[in-house]
């Protein structure tokens, strides 16, 4: 059985989107409900962080100094110092109902993000790519809760999932023009409740995936089948991300939000930061270039 710890009890509504930078070698995630950046410097244990004037889906250290922030629906500069918010980038006002949610760094620094439609069940999400000169695309439609925004070792795969689907896509990937294309279905997660949420990838290709209301993040091989299963001690696993000296320490986020009070009570780290030693290494974070 794998040792899986609680490293911090946030008791985050929404724990999500964790960044591990390789440079200060900390941990950056958010609660996306709680409005707080969360950092944790696991030298020393200690948490510190901002807490924000709006939701925040993502936290990601830049090339220039300060933090890549997406609030609920724009993507601003953010001066840990000062306080200072610069919107780069905004939805649409027809895009109504959505958010910012799932996000990943490619190898070249840009950023992939995807939203989610928080008013019903309307699969108008989209997927975006922020680049370094904070031009904005849009790269996918159709999604009600973008999710697993990943890429293979080679960068030649880019992970996606529609989360009500339960379905994780594979979609080439061409890293120079950092454009995806020809999607297929990789793998349906089994199970009455379990959902694919935010993934991870190791140097062997394979996902580490977190799934909510199902207590686990799956390992899947590249070809879809199951390698490992590892329990963690709360219901909702939200992502998870490599981390550590060697990219070893798979960490993860979780969330508390809308658990009942007899829940709480059998997961009481529900909505904590979780860590275990993989076993492999991980596919390294990459700052925003911009």
């Amino acid at each position: 059985m794998t040792n899986v710890s609680c490293v911090h009890r946030a008791y985050a509504l929404l724990g999500e989107a964790p960044f591990w930078d390789a440079r200060e070698q900390m941990l950056y995630w958010v609660d996306i409900y709680g409005c707080r950046i969360h950092r944790l410097h696991p030298a020393t244990g200690a948490v510190d962080g901002w807490q924000m004037p709006d939701r925040v889906a993502a936290a990601v250290p830049r090339e220039q100094g300060g933090l890549l922030v997406a609030t609920p629906r724009t993507l601003a500069l953010f001066d840990p110092g000062t306080g200072a918010l610069e919107t780069i980038f905004a939805l649409d006002a027809d895009e109504a109902g959505t958010r910012f949610n799932d996000s990943r760094t490619d190898a070249k620094g840009r950023l992939w993000i995807g939203t989610m439609n928080e008013d019903d069940d309307t699969a108008n999400g989209a997927l975006f790519r922020l680049d370094a000169q904070h031009g904005c695309t849009r790269m996918e439609t159709g999604l009600r809760i973008s999710n697993s925004i990943n890429f293979s070792p080679d960068d030649t795969i880019f992970y996606l999932t529609d989360t009500p689907t339960r379905t994780i896509r594979a979609y080439s990937f061409d890293i120079a023009q950092g454009t995806i294309d020809d999607r297929s279905d990789l793998l349906t997660v089994d199970g009455s409740t379990a959902f694919p949420d935010g993934s991870a990838v190791d140097v062997e290709g394979c996902i580490w995936n977190a799934q909510w209301d199902g207590g686990r993040v799956v390992r899947y091989a590249p070809d879809g089948s199951i390698r490992r299963i590892v329990e963690i001690p709360a219901s909702r696993p939200t992502s998870c991300v490599f981390g550590g000296p060697d990219l070893t320490t798979l960490y993860v986020t979780s969330s508390c939000m809308d658990l009942s009070q007899r829940q709480m009570l059998e997961e009481p780290q529900a909505g904590g930061l979780f860590a275990f030693d993989a076993g492999v290494a991980g596919r390294a974070c990459t700052r925003f270039a911009g």
